[in-house]
């Protein structure tokens, strides 16, 4: 009907369903007012008349400015602004309409305050200005008009017209006033949920990677595992994973100072990234101990690429340790043995042939296989 996808679209279309039941409602109580006057009136000749010039021209005039309306949106329904506005300021009409007709009635100057507060819906403080000023011309001219056309006692129509015009400049304004504290009140609530989404994505991109190494983190890695294991199990794929511990780091730390430990835990980590290709993953999984993934890869690449790893490592050199002294690691290499095993299995399969690394001479590698 309006706009496709746009963000206001289905508060457009609930406030112009919004006009017609207003429109509706009007022409009912108007038909009730008319049975009511038949009743304590005999007066049957002005019944026809009466039931036109109280609830027939309402009506049609009301749902000519509903047309009038929906033509506009549906020839401009891709503008944001009008998709805001129409509906309000048709509303507004639809006041004014009513002030016209029954203008008598003293519940024409409480009619305009419904648009008003439909300014609320969009948080829009000009909108609510706009409104305001229109609802004071609008009512001045629903009594105004009228007044022209009554001759008898203008004096004292007079006085009760302006009387009543102030009143309902007071009312318009309080009414306007307490929309802006609303307005301003959700936008406040606003700013805050946003602030609060803002922090919580930064807080959850944080704990994504590790502080000190910028590699994957603890978390991370226990969701990559389920990730990498199901895709694996899906598509049938080889997945092996890799365990990583530093060799002789405590001494590191203990003879060196733990900076110097860090400057080895970064190396190490920009070296096990820069080695990975593709949806290969790194991760921290704690202290010096690390862990890789290496998606669709079988445990005989996985070997050759972690060797690379292993021996590019060992060949660094660190300013801290007396020449010819270098620093390396061992690890232990699993593949994924499929769904009949659990995740932690899969992780303590590697984790056990990383142990077995350490005590058969440190600085290689041992791959652990399902019996």
């Amino acid at each position: 009907m309006y706009a496709a996808n746009s963000k206001w679209d289905k508060t457009t279309r609930t406030l112009m369903k919004l006009n017609v039941t207003f429109i509706i409602l009007v022409f009912l109580s108007a038909l009730a007012a008319c049975a009511i006057r038949l009743r304590e009136h005999s007066a049957g000749a002005s019944a026809p008349a009466f039931l036109l010039r109280f609830a027939v021209l309402p009506a049609i005039s009301g749902f000519l400015l509903y047309l009038v309306g929906h033509a506009l949106l549906r020839l401009h329904g891709a503008n944001i602004r009008l998709l805001q506005y129409v509906p309000v300021f048709l509303c507004l009409l639809l006041c004014f309409n009513v002030s016209l007709w029954y203008s008598d009635n003293s519940f024409c100057t409480a009619v305009f305050l419904f648009p008003l507060f439909l300014t609320v819906i969009f948080s829009d403080k000009k909108m609510s200005r706009l409104v305001t000023l229109c609802a004071v011309i609008l009512l001045a001219l629903s009594d105004l008009l009228p007044l022209l056309f009554d001759a008898d006692d203008a004096t004292t129509v007079t006085v009760s017209y302006i009387f009543r015009f102030v009143i309902s400049l007071c009312i318009y304004v309080s009414a306007y006033m307490t929309a802006c504290v609303i307005i301003e009140s959700i936008a406040s609530r606003d700013k805050k949920i946003e602030e609060n989404i803002d922090m919580r994505n930064k807080l959850a991109e944080e704990l994504k990677y590790d502080h000190l190494t910028g590699l994957y983190s603890l978390g991370t890695f226990e969701k990559l595992m389920i990730d990498f294991t199901v895709e694996a199990e899906a598509n049938h794929a080889p997945l092996s994973m890799a365990v990583i511990d530093i060799d002789n780091f405590k001494k590191v730390n203990d003879n060196y100072g733990h900076a110097q430990g860090n400057v080895v835990l970064v190396a190490l980590s920009e070296l096990l990234q820069g080695h990975c290709s593709g949806r290969e993953a790194v991760a921290r999984y704690g202290g010096e101990e690390f862990v890789i993934f290496f998606p669709n890869t079988d445990i005989a690449v996985a070997f050759t690429k972690l060797d690379e790893m292993r021996k590019a490592f060992a060949a660094l050199s660190f300013d801290f340790l007396p020449e010819g002294n270098h620093i390396t690691f061992s690890a232990g290499l699993a593949a994924y043995p499929g769904s009949k095993c659990s995740n932690a299995f899969f992780f303590e399969l590697a984790d056990k042939a990383m142990y077995e690394a350490k005590s058969s001479g440190k600085n290689r590698i041992c791959v652990q296989r399902v019996s």
